[in-house]
């Protein structure tokens, strides 16, 4: 389909004010919006207040990149996720429902594209906000999910809903949403032991009878069969990933609530190739100091040469470990991540086994470490260490579950030292990469996603069926 066919689309993105979250979404929109699809991105006031554009020059660079942006109050007085040592559940819970309290806002912005020549058509919507279904059906306008963890908690999700998955059937032999782990293993790496987590991620499934499809960064060949277990889904689902920041894409590299020190990248030109660990946690996690002390004794005992993002280095004992590894470490509050990743010299990464940063880890050829702190980055682990066998985990001992020191410099030696590793992250890497090409898998499910789009806007007041 050519672009200038789908200039009549215009589609309302709305992302949770995490860096997380809104990072995949903003990629997304760029993929759309090079197709010629309108996007106006809304963010809260507060997080749009935070964003660091690559190479800003103000208002103008942000309009180059074909995406409008606008902002809304988030109706809560809590600190964003990222913007201080611990943000608690509490705190995202208020910010959703201060956010679902001002959709009288969205309202107006949509009722008021109506008098422009592309009227707001669609709202594609973060999971954690169910109540766009019924925003989007009374304002006659088609309501797209965006899920932005691994088709793995998708499909648990749609297993889940349909009941063809209980939490309570808890065999040892059996697969789940698509992966071959014992289901009581797999539940307790996603805390389904917790009502209230239950609940909660269950709540994001509301509204799938009148969603007309659910996008989901990942991609067939990494997760097959838990794209095939979603099968049961009353709605189509999209594979559209990996969607990650292109730090060689004009417009498109990551944006981010820091502000990014890039010279890092010229220490990392004077370090040797597939040397470095790269050492980060991503924008929420944090460590403990007792979780902190370990880690950082462990990578001095490794005698590796590092990169640490560290947003929070104001721990007494770092003082002495930076004045012992200044020969061959760095330590800054935040790194431009897709370029590390795809530097020579980094031959791994630490990581809490966010998505966003599995999908960028793969993507760059770059073996992982697998710290997994919360939510889904334990299932993210699992995956990683021992089915596809992309790194190694850490394991926890003692009744406190501490990740040791000795524990974490034997991971370090040998997630740099294994070639096994380096080999298959460098198939994954073509893999990731083939698969958003033409004639790719998430080439064509996004141009699937597309022509739903634009049918059932044009075509049909009513495209369930059509969707699926």
């Amino acid at each position: 389909m050519e672009t200038h066919e789908r200039a009549g689309l215009h589609v309302l993105v709305l992302p949770f004010p995490a860096q997380g979250r809104i990072t995949p979404m903003l990629s997304f929109s760029h993929l759309l919006a090079a197709r010629g699809i309108v996007v106006t991105f809304l963010n809260t006031d507060k997080a749009h207040a935070r964003l660091q554009f690559p190479q800003a020059e103000g208002e103008e660079q942000k309009r180059s990149i074909g995406i409008r942006f606008e902002v809304m109050p988030d109706g809560s007085q809590e600190a964003l996720p990222g913007s201080q040592h611990s943000f608690q559940v509490s705190s995202m819970l208020a910010i959703l429902k201060g956010m679902e309290s001002h959709q009288g806002m969205i309202e107006e912005m949509v009722v008021r594209s109506r008098a422009t020549p592309h009227p707001i058509t669609c709202i594609i919507s973060d999971s954690f906000f169910p109540w766009t279904c019924s925003l989007a059906t009374k304002l006659g306008i088609q309501r797209v999910l965006f899920w932005t963890s691994n088709g793995a908690s998708l499909a648990t999700a749609v297993e889940l809903k349909s009941g063809k998955l209980k939490v309570s059937d808890l065999g040892d032999d059996e697969m789940t949403a698509g992966v071959p782990i014992a289901r009581s293993e797999y539940f307790s790496t996603l805390a389904m032991q917790e009502p209230e987590h239950v609940k909660m991620f269950m709540e994001r499934m509301n509204g799938l009878e009148d969603t007309i499809c659910i996008v989901v960064n990942t991609f067939q060949e990494l997760e097959g069969p838990s794209l095939e277990a979603c099968a049961s889904c009353e709605t189509k689902v999209h594979y559209i990933g990996p969607v990650v920041p292109r730090g060689d894409h004009k417009g498109a590299s990551s944006v981010s609530f820091y502000k990014e020190e890039s010279s890092c990248i010229e220490w990392l030109d004077k370090q040797a190739p597939r040397s470095v660990l790269y050492v980060s946690f991503g924008s929420i996690a944090s460590l403990a100091p007792q979780e902190l002390e370990e880690l950082a004794f462990g990578i001095e005992q490794s005698n590796q040469a590092f990169l640490w993002v560290l947003r929070d280095s104001n721990q007494s004992f770092l003082e002495g470990f930076l004045d012992r590894t200044c020969d061959r470490g760095l330590v800054v509050k935040w790194a431009p991540q897709i370029k590390v990743l795809g530097h020579v010299a980094v031959g791994a990464f630490l990581t809490h086994c966010g998505w966003n940063s599995v999908l960028e880890s793969i993507s760059m050829g770059v073996p992982m470490l697998c710290y997994p702190m919360m939510h889904d980055q334990r299932l993210n682990a699992l995956l990683i260490a021992r089915i596809w066998k992309l790194g190694i985990g850490l394991s926890k001992e003692g009744q406190n579950g501490l990740i040791t020191r000795e524990e974490i410099e034997s991971g370090v030696l040998s997630v740099l030292s294994s070639e096994e590793l380096h080999l298959n992250l460098s198939t994954w890497k073509g893999l990731a990469h083939g698969t958003l090409q033409q004639g790719g898998s998430s080439y064509r499910s996004l141009e699937q996603f597309i022509d739903t789009l634009r049918s059932c806007i044009y075509h049909s007041p009513s495209c369930k069926g059509m969707a699926k």
